[in-house]
């Protein structure tokens, strides 16, 4: 999203641009052809490169590469530039320091007529020994009178196997389902783990959501339906849509519903959750909220994550989105947290019993990410923080279980083969027998007991679902003949 608007604000100045995604889950460009992308580049007299905290290393393989074949300018740019710019400023010579719509424009425009890029607003430089850090300034315009982002594949390619490919439309390389739509920049909440705090410390104009209007929102999605006619579904992927007040969801649901006709699906916080906001959504198409709750242990959430709500009134939502039948409920819940106890998570396990079924479990990795609250704590404590991020790139914990240090480590992986559809008998991967009050009290005691052994348990398990097909895996661990023994012996253990 990002870097397609970065390339429609330069495409509308008058600048020819090409697009390349090069998104992987390696480490490296293992068997990469880099004479493609230098083709790709040879040309271009500013380049810019995006990248998030998860792949840093990669994107300064390619300022690397490129930079021994060429002379122009290279940008980083992206979350990772906004939150650490001074460490990227030891391997590049320019970040931005911030949104990049008003200074990718401004840099290109400068080196098109040769005049100084010293002076312009967000960027860092380096020059020599001398490191310039001009002051970022808020967008110069409302963020609806920038263009759409650039849809069009005739300049866009895609790291696709080991070679770059010119983008395909859906269904190539394009997702048919839930195609991603921005309605808002922000979040207006203080969780401690979350980069958006570290932007309203150092942006204070970010301390306020910007909502993109009702009618840029309709137009943007009539565009992508316009060029893209197999796509099936949306995804708008605002950090929490029913921080839109009532009035302007009505009207939302009322265009949607008469112009796109869709199914699509929304996030949301409990804090901002609103019944009455529901029914217009629902009636426009909306058949699937993904709502954040991240811990069933109020301890946790209060005073780990600064998310001061208690379990009851999360129950009380759930209960409520239960009675929309239609709609699948997705759950957020953070995983791999090491400052949690035994008590943490088992209070969490037992809460995840008591939201009414069926729902989803998403299972999210803490990550610590470059000047977020918790991010500093970690690092005060000793933890690793680096290699955490690294792990929590695909959200599978089972790296962070068999490398990390971590206690309570059964109790992490339960948590996370709890992860997908829950029912009437099973919470992902887990059987709901195996999540009784006796298996857990079990469970506690022999971890209070046993620790090395039920960490090795843990780690075994993890190392299994991790090298085998995870489903297969928990098949045959759960057959029928061990559920029936397991059932026998927690039924012995009980009496």
């Amino acid at each position: 999203m990002g870097v397609r608007t970065l390339s429609s604000c330069l495409r509308k100045k008058g600048f020819d641009t090409v697009i390349v995604i090069m998104a992987n889950l390696e480490s490296a460009y293992k068997d990469f052809n880099w004479n493609e992308l230098f083709d790709l580049c040879k040309e271009s007299s500013l380049i810019g490169i995006s990248f998030m905290t998860h792949a840093v290393k990669k994107a300064i393989d390619i300022k690397n590469r490129l930079s021994a074949v060429t002379s122009v300018p290279i940008v980083a740019g992206g979350i990772h530039a906004t939150l650490d710019p001074d460490s990227l400023l030891k391997n590049f010579n320019y970040v931005c320091h911030g949104e990049g719509e008003d200074l990718i424009a401004e840099m290109a425009e400068k080196l098109e007529t040769g005049k100084s890029i010293i002076d312009i607003p967000g960027l860092w430089l380096k020059q020599k020994e001398t490191v310039i850090k001009n002051r970022a300034i808020p967008l110069s315009m409302d963020i609806g009178s920038y263009p759409f982002p650039d849809y069009e594949m005739n300049h866009q390619y895609v790291l696709d196997g080991s070679s770059l490919a010119p983008i395909q439309p859906i269904p190539m390389h394009m997702s048919i389902e839930d195609f991603v739509i921005l309605g808002s920049r922000g979040c207006p909440h203080h969780c401690t783990y979350c980069s958006n705090m570290k932007i309203k410390s150092d942006f204070p104009w970010r301390k306020k959501v910007f909502n993109y209007s009702v009618d840029y929102l309709i137009d943007n999605m009539k565009e992508v339906k316009l060029l893209f006619p197999s796509v099936k579904s949306f995804w708008i992927e605002d950090d929490t849509f029913f921080i839109k007040d009532l009035s302007e969801i009505k009207y939302f649901a009322g265009r949607y519903k008469e112009e796109i006709s869709l199914p699509f699906k929304i996030l949301i916080s409990p804090w901002t959750y609103c019944k009455e906001k529901l029914d217009p959504l629902i009636n426009a198409g909306m058949d699937k909220l993904i709502m954040g709750i991240q811990s069933g242990c109020e301890r946790v959430n209060k005073n780990i994550y600064a998310r001061n709500i208690s379990n009851n009134r999360l129950l009380q939502i759930t209960a409520e989105l239960h009675t929309y039948h239609k709609l699948l409920k997705c759950y957020d819940f953070i995983g791999m947290n090491p400052f949690e106890t035994a008590e943490d998570l088992i209070e969490t396990v037992r809460f995840i019993l008591r939201i009414p079924v069926p729902f989803f479990i998403f299972s999210n990795n803490l990550a610590f990410y470059p000047g977020t609250e918790l991010s500093n704590k970690a690092i005060c404590s000793g933890i690793e923080t680096s290699r955490r991020v690294k792990h929590s790139e695909s959200n599978i914990g089972y790296g962070i279980i068999l490398h990390e240090k971590l206690d309570h480590k059964i109790f992490h992986l339960i948590l996370l083969l709890m992860s997908g559809k829950a029912t009437q008998s099973r919470f992902g991967a887990v059987p709901r027998f195996i999540l009784s009050d006796a298996a857990l009290k079990l469970y506690e005691n022999l971890n209070r007991k046993y620790p090395r052994l039920w960490n090795g348990i843990a780690i075994s398990v993890a190392f299994a679902c991790n090298n085998l097909n995870w489903r297969k895996f928990v098949k045959m661990t759960f057959s029928p003949a061990t559920i029936s023994s397991v059932r026998h012996f927690l039924a012995k253990i009980k009496r």
